[in-house]
């Protein structure tokens, strides 16, 4: 089910936005 994608897919994009800030700094 895609419900089951969705979350994994979220937490792919926070880690993917929460690196592009570490990388700012």
């Amino acid at each position: 089910s895609p419900k089951f994608k969705d979350p994994v897919w979220l937490v792919d994009g926070f880690l993917k936005w929460f690196t592009t800030i570490l990388g700012i700094e």
